[in-house]
């Protein structure tokens, strides 16, 4: 009897335990907007949308095209030395991801809303991303330094962030780019965040 049970038990296949990585679906994109900001599905938008229209070489250069940063409405709101970036921050955010929230922020409905940095200096965020199990995110905070209510629009923050993308782009880990940094908006009173959690080292 032992020794039939031992054979049973030795021509059992043996199964590997799943790891993390394998239980995941790497293609599961999470998106989240700000508080109070519209959700996807009432733009019309899903994720894997958004996502495409972030991978396409040219749509952040449409978006953000010279016109969009002469206009008067944006000379109101920013000063010239806002659009510098610093390369600096908290851990890495993934491109592509960091790409559509800008494009998310910058979307007709949503740029023309407040994405006000509070007095009190609390970091606001304004959108996350993750796929491929790197979050990416967009955050806010208030300069109190300066004379201003921390008031800017989405598409001001959106502005900020190409322009951190622009600049602020690193090193590759297969087909998953990297970026972080912060550039001024409003005036220099608000400063917009790009980041995530991933560790790629530029």
């Amino acid at each position: 009897m032992l020794a039939l049970l031992l054979a049973s038990i030795l021509a059992a296949p043996i199964l590997a335990s799943p790891t993390p990585f394998q239980q995941q679906n790497t293609n599961d994109i999470t998106f989240t907007p700000g508080p109070g900001l519209p959700s996807l599905e009432s733009l019309n938008l899903t994720a894997a949308e958004l996502i495409h229209s972030a991978t396409q070489t040219n749509e952040l250069e449409k978006r953000f095209s010279a016109a969009a940063f002469s206009s008067q409405s944006l000379q109101s709101r920013q000063g010239s030395h806002d659009l510098v970036p610093k390369c600096i921050g908290a851990n890495y955010g993934e491109v592509t991801g960091i790409q559509a929230c800008a494009l998310y922020l910058s979307n007709p409905p949503v740029g023309s809303l407040p994405c006000d940095a509070p007095t009190s200096g609390n970091i606001i965020e304004l959108c996350s991303l993750e796929r491929k199990r790197v979050r990416s995110v967009i955050t806010t905070r208030f300069r109190p330094f300066f004379e201003s209510d921390g008031k800017i629009s989405c598409f001001d923050a959106a502005l900020a962030v190409f322009a951190i993308l622009k600049d602020c782009t690193g090193g590759c880990d297969g087909d998953l780019c990297f970026a972080r940094g912060e550039a001024f908006a409003g005036g220099a009173a608000v400063t917009v965040y790009a980041w995530g959690n991933g560790n790629r080292l530029m």
